[in-house]
């Protein structure tokens, strides 16, 4: 069965002023089709809406970047997200939701490379994303004696054409990270 949560209830989760996270809301996820202003009806989210404004939230809130901009990179990453696990499967699949993204996947961990618009000038796309996965081998040790590489992958249009060696600045997202506190938010029991 599919838990929904309300605004207050993921608010208090994640520890979110209640009004701002009314305000994402409204930003990037469609209207409710069951609720409004006129209904009486408040509105609930299913887990991938849910993450989806966290993630949102996160790119306004803590990268700072523009509404217009979180919707270009949400639009471009949403297809992503899918197909690497990292929203849920309601469809009586393999839910998604009871294992880790990585798990099955060659990398520990992926991170989302955004080039900001101004270094997208006369390309198609005004935001670019890659997925860089984490993985625990290749050359060069880490703090722990591990060594790890990162393999690039392009998201969406308009990634193939750039190389992060000729790009004077971006933005990286431990997309693994957030949506691991993400999932541990929500199994908090609430303070009453």
């Amino acid at each position: 069965m599919i838990k929904f949560y309300t605004n207050r209830e993921l608010a208090q989760k994640f520890h979110i002023n209640l009004a701002r996270w009314k305000r994402w809301s409204r930003e990037f996820l469609p209207p409710d089709p069951l609720g409004g202003l006129q209904t009486g009806y408040a509105r609930q989210y299913n887990p991938n809406e849910a993450f989806i404004l966290y993630l949102a939230g996160h790119l306004v809130g803590e990268m700072k970047f523009s509404i217009t901009e979180v919707r270009r990179i949400l639009s471009t990453v949403h297809p992503w997200l899918a197909e690497h696990g990292f929203l849920f499967d309601f469809s009586g699949g393999v839910n998604s939701a009871n294992k880790d993204p990585q798990s099955t996947a060659l990398f520990s961990a992926y991170q989302l490379i955004v080039i900001p618009g101004k270094q997208c000038i006369g390309k198609e796309a005004s935001v670019i994303c890659l997925a860089r996965g984490v993985e625990i081998a290749g050359d060069r040790p880490d703090s722990k004696g591990r060594r790890q590489c990162y393999v690039e992958l392009p998201v969406g249009t308009g990634a193939n054409e750039f190389r992060l060696e000729d790009i004077t600045s971006y933005r990286v997202l431990n997309i693994s990270v957030l949506r691991r506190n993400f999932l541990n938010a929500l199994k908090e029991v609430p303070c009453a």
